[in-house]
C-alpha cells in the first residue's frame, strides 16, 4: 500500500478538476403554476351528456394545463337515476378535456342509487400531474361530468385545480 503524501495539494499531478466532467448548463423545468381556479360545481339530471356537465376551468384564447387539484364530491341530494326501479349502475365522475371522448382523468365512481353524503371516501381527493394535462385547442374547458344520469339527485363538487394557461 503506497504510503500517504504529506505534500500539498497544490503540487500533486495537475489540478484536482482535470479529472471531473466539464460542467453543462442544465435547464431545469418550471412547474411553477399561475392560476388557481376554485371549483363549486352542481350536477344533476342526465350528467351522462355533455350539455348537462359543470365546467370548472374555462380559458379564453388559450389552453388549460391541469397540473393538479383537490376535489370533494358530495352527493348533496339522493340521486334516484332514470334506469328504473331497482336498477343499481356502477357510474365514474371524471374530469374532460371539452367533451367526450377526451377523458382526462376520472375523479370517483357513484351509483345512480346514491344516497346523501360523501361519494368520495378520500376527503378531499387530490392529484398531481406532474408538467400537467394540456388541453386539445383554445378555449376547450375543463370540465366535469358522469357515465350515468342521476334523475333529481344532486352531486356537488367543490375544491380547487391548479396549472397554466398557454397561449400556443
Amino acid at each position: 500500500m503506497p504510503e500517504p503524501s504529506t505534500a500539498p495539494i497544490s503540487s500533486l499531478a495537475g489540478p484536482l478538476t482535470t479529472h471531473l466532467p466539464e460542467p453543462r448548463d442544465v435547464a431545469l423545468p418550471d412547474f411553477t403554476s399561475d392560476t388557481y381556479v376554485s371549483v363549486n360545481v352542481t350536477l344533476t339530471g342526465a350528467i351522462d351528456a355533455a350539455a348537462n356537465w359543470g365546467t370548472i376551468w374555462a380559458p379564453r384564447e388559450s389552453r388549460f394545463v391541469l397540473r393538479g387539484g383537490y376535489l370533494f364530491v358530495l352527493c348533496y341530494l339522493p340521486c334516484n337515476g332514470p334506469l328504473g326501479a331497482g336498477v343499481v349502475a356502477d357510474s365514474v365522475l371524471s374530469l374532460y378535456d371539452e367533451a367526450a371522448p377526451s377523458l382526462v382523468l376520472p375523479i370517483t365512481s357513484y351509483k345512480n342509487t346514491t344516497p346523501a353524503g360523501w361519494v368520495n371516501d378520500i376527503v378531499p381527493w387530490h392529484f398531481d400531474l406532474g408538467k400537467g394535462y394540456r388541453s386539445k385547442l383554445k378555449n376547450n374547458r375543463l370540465r366535469v361530468g358522469g357515465t350515468v344520469g342521476i334523475g333529481t339527485g344532486q352531486i356537488w363538487v367543490t375544491g380547487l385545480v391548479w396549472g397554466v394557461q398557454d397561449s400556443l
